[in-house]
């Protein structure tokens, strides 16, 4: 593309331009022309205190080249299990973000809850300061009459259900029992006896026997 702009660097090194097609080239000048600067004289005091900046600032070779020297410093490998990693960070933030959702959402709820719950113990102080006449049974409260009525219903099938589960949880391992028994006990004439001696505590077992 067409040169948009053209510049020396400041040690009269090299040549910097650009172009209109985002190019950017770095061109190193020959020693016959590293001397020559446009504009200025052989001793003039422009091409002296360009001389001296010079000479007093590093070129681009020799910064490059100090910062090769440079010593880099060991990076040191993660291997503690107790430090999560990039990933584990970021699914741990995303959990406590959740978390701390749906924590505040219970407690708006359970914050609703208690408004309603105070409005309601209200509302029954202020029927009981009524003159008797006047007082509302506490039946005429109940924003739904029929809804004890089904909750009762279901705690009592939920129950039933219960006892039918743990029935059948007894029965199967009864009969388990029973096999066991028939297949390990019943053909044994003695079950396993242990003697215990007094003084010193040894023990002797005896030997079981097969009914014949």
């Amino acid at each position: 593309g067409a040169v948009t702009g053209v510049a020396i660097s400041r040690d009269d090194a090299f040549v910097l331009s650009t172009s209109t097609d985002g190019s950017f080239f770095v061109q190193a000048l020959g020693s016959e022309f590293s001397s020559v600067v446009e504009g200025e004289g052989e001793g003039s005091p422009e091409k002296k205190a360009k001389e001296l900046e010079a000479d007093e600032t590093p070129t681009l070779a020799e910064e490059a080249a100090a910062a090769l020297e440079k010593e880099i410093p060991d990076v040191t490998d993660i291997t503690s299990t107790s430090v999560y990693s990039i990933e584990e960070d970021k699914q741990k933030a995303e959990q406590d973000k959740l978390r701390a959702e749906a924590e505040a959402k219970k407690l708006g709820v359970k914050g609703y809850l208690e408004k309603l719950k105070g409005e309601f113990l209200e509302l029954l102080r202020e029927n009981e300061s009524k003159p008797e006449a006047e007082r509302l049974p506490l039946d005429a409260f109940e924003v739904d009459p029929g809804l004890r009525e089904m909750v009762e219903a279901e705690t009592k099938e939920k129950i039933a259900r219960a006892h039918r589960e743990f029935a059948w949880d007894k029965e199967r391992t009864e009969i388990a029992l029973q096999k066991l028994r028939a297949k390990f006990l019943d053909p044994v004439q003695v079950e396993r006896v242990v003697l215990r001696s007094f003084a010193e505590g040894r023990k002797a077992y005896s030997v079981t026997s097969c009914r014949v």
